[in-house]
């Protein structure tokens, strides 16, 4: 996520990119080819991660993107209001820095709720890695019995998450809510096995970037909004048809 990224940005400048759309995800890896960008004359906006800071910095056009902090504030919050008062956050990708602002809002957002929320940092080796998310989530639930909630930075751990639920036995006492989703989720929550999943609006993000840098290339045409927020959204047992039918269209 940080070195290839910089290399691509990298190769994008040496193509002569009539413009860039990119996330800062490592910005100490990435901040130099962000940066080389903007040496280049190339227009830029940053999206997916790194939020308005990053683009400000960068001497991007705008950032496109949800929140990465308050996505974990909403997580968060919407457990702790469901009634769990102490939830862990398992981080698979430790130092990236949307990553920690995910667990680093959750931890908030349990904490606004009246509860209280640990990190559980894995190995980057564990990021994609169904079998090692799972056997951690099991081990650190059944040493940690007081935890009822179990927030995931992404909808792959999050099916790992509940691999490890179902593991430990736990599935029916522990809430697990995660940042994006799929179809197993999706049907997961609308079975009421998983309370929510937090929504990027991942197709708005990379729809608005390119519309943004297509009409100012081509036409001109600037966006005096400074941050366009496509989330976060909360996507649970209420909303989960209506995000089903988004699937089915293409659009979500």
């Amino acid at each position: 996520l940080g070195v290839d990224a910089a290399e691509l940005i990298r190769q994008a400048i040496d193509q002569k990119a009539d413009a860039i759309v990119g996330p800062d995800w490592v910005p100490e890896a990435m901040d130099p080819a962000f940066k080389a960008v903007k040496d280049a004359g190339i227009p830029l906006v940053i999206y997916n991660a790194g939020g308005l800071k990053a683009a400000d910095r960068l001497g991007a056009l705008n950032y496109v993107g949800s929140d990465d902090y308050k996505g974990g504030v909403a997580g968060g919050e919407y457990l702790a209001k469901a009634g769990s008062k102490k939830g862990v956050c398992i981080n698979t990708l430790p130092g990236a820095a949307n990553i920690e602002a995910y667990c680093g809002g959750f931890k908030e957002g349990m904490k606004n709720g009246g509860g209280e929320a640990d990190v559980l940092p894995l190995p980057a080796t564990s990021f994609g890695s169904a079998t090692a998310v799972a056997q951690a989530v099991k081990a650190y639930l059944l040493q940690h019995s007081d935890v009822t909630a179990v927030f995931t930075i992404g909808n792959v751990d999050a099916n790992s998450a509940m691999n490890g639920l179902t593991q430990a036995g736990k599935s029916d006492k522990v809430r697990l809510c995660g940042i994006n989703f799929d179809e197993t989720i999706l049907n997961n929550i609308k079975d009421g096995k998983q309370a929510c999943a937090i929504d990027q609006q991942g197709y708005l993000q990379g729809y608005l970037a390119v519309a943004i840098l297509n009409g100012n290339v081509n036409y001109g045409l600037t966006v005096p909004t400074r941050e366009i927020l496509t989330g976060p959204g909360i996507i649970d047992k209420a909303s989960v048809d209506a995000t089903i039918a988004g699937v089915k269209a293409g659009t979500r």
